[in-house]
């Protein structure tokens, strides 16, 4: 990986708990049932056979149906609340949640509701025949208990940390996620020609120069490797979405995020004299690893970008994606646009600007599909600006407007 050594002396800034603040130390939480819809969502337990569902979709046709199943009384009746118990505690010792209070009381209660979980098994499988099946149940509810516990537990910390948040610099230890060192890309042996060329590739990097054309010729449909002159290292790396003969990590550009740091280099090239006295700087957030917002339990923005302009640091969080499936009123991610001003006023650094965006490469065409109402304003008013064909030229142009406006 080949970095822009410069960004060091540029006193980025990102966001981090506060020194001193440690949510074991500081809450003790007890285990009990919550109605919030960003945990239960992600306590989801499917018992078919991967294989089964494999076979299915190479047979074509229609895929294969998932049968839903809640826990009954007599799935219930039998099993040991003492080994649920003793099952959770040794899970909370492995994860090291001390500050994790739980009771049989409310595994009780937690079994008795159904609307905490998605369990997905053939319904032949849930009939009670024997005691050996008994045992199986019981393996079910120990499942989904850690599930949610877990679940539990870390959106109940993220809830915490939101309210203590200060800046700090970018740093090489404590941002090692996103300041990667390298791509580790597995290949399958019979793709001979694609070997050759990431290993003329990795050649290539360790040179320490990066030839562009020489990296053009190494790119093909299946894979590309491609520099953005904005971006803290180069390359970053796209597959095709079809491809399965190469895995990659840290994963690799999907289209919506390739297409931004194209789009983005374009407009920034056809408008250079706009920005001649503008610094500007890009970095890939990696899921779960790096920098996460409190928004259904938590969110990852696919980008951070600095804007250094007047003395001013301006920090935006921006997430390409797919919001065909999001509800636009009331979608977290969609209004971190609005909470993140707050956490912007809470910081009182006025020379700090927070901004979120969403890039949706949903058309407003297909999202009135569903809701009919919803005009470009309304995404717009919320920091939501469409990638789609019509817009590709402007909404680079739109982003940078708002922020620095």
């Amino acid at each position: 990986m080949i970095y822009d050594e410069s960004y060091k002396t540029k006193k980025l800034k990102v966001l981090d708990l506060q020194k001193g603040k440690d949510f074991k130390r500081e809450v003790k939480l007890a285990l009990e049932y919550s109605d919030t819809s960003a945990i239960s969502k992600k306590v989801v337990l499917s018992l078919y056979r991967q294989v089964d569902v494999l076979e299915s979709e190479s047979r074509g046709g229609d895929k294969l149906e998932l049968n839903s199943e809640i826990l009954q009384k007599e799935h219930l009746s039998f099993v040991s609340i003492d080994n649920l118990f003793f099952a959770l505690q040794q899970f909370k010792n492995e994860k090291g949640w001390s500050n994790l209070n739980i009771s049989k009381s409310d595994i009780e209660d937690l079994l008795n509701r159904s609307d905490w979980y998605k369990l997905y098994i053939p319904s032949d499988d849930m009939k009670v025949s024997s005691f050996k099946n008994l045992a199986n149940f019981e393996t079910i509810m120990i499942t989904l208990l850690k599930k949610y516990m877990k679940s539990f537990y870390e959106y109940k910390k993220s809830e915490w940390e939101s309210q203590f948040l200060e800046y700090r610099e970018l740093d090489e230890t404590k941002d090692r996620a996103n300041l990667i060192d390298n791509y580790t890309i597995t290949v399958e042996d019979k793709e001979t020609e694609l070997i050759d060329r990431l290993e003329a590739l990795r050649d290539m990097l360790e040179s320490g120069v990066i030839d562009n054309a020489e990296l053009h010729r190494l790119s093909k449909r299946d894979f590309r490797a491609f520099t953005f002159d904005k971006h803290l290292y180069n390359p970053l790396v796209f597959k095709d979405r079809g491809e399965t003969a190469l895995q990659i990590k840290p994963i690799e550009l999907n289209d919506g995020e390739k297409n931004f740091v194209e789009d983005l280099d374009s407009y920034l090239k056809r408008n250079s004299s706009k920005y001649e006295d503008t610094e500007i700087y890009l970095l890939r957030n990696q899921s779960k690893t790096g920098l996460g917002f409190f928004a259904e339990g938590n969110f990852y923005p696919d980008f951070i970008m600095w804007i250094i302009k007047d003395s001013k640091q301006y920090i935006s969080f921006i997430d390409p994606k797919g919001i065909r499936n999001s509800n636009p009123r009331n979608d977290p991610k969609m209004n971190l646009a609005i909470t993140i001003k707050d956490i912007e006023a809470n910081l009182g650094d006025t020379n700090t600007v927070l901004n979120s965006f969403i890039l949706s490469n949903t058309s407003l065409a297909t999202l009135n599909e569903l809701h009919t109402d919803l005009t470009h304003q309304f995404f717009e008013n919320k920091n939501v600006l469409f990638q789609t064909r019509s817009h590709k030229n402007s909404y680079i142009g739109i982003m940078f407007d708002k922020i620095l406006s």
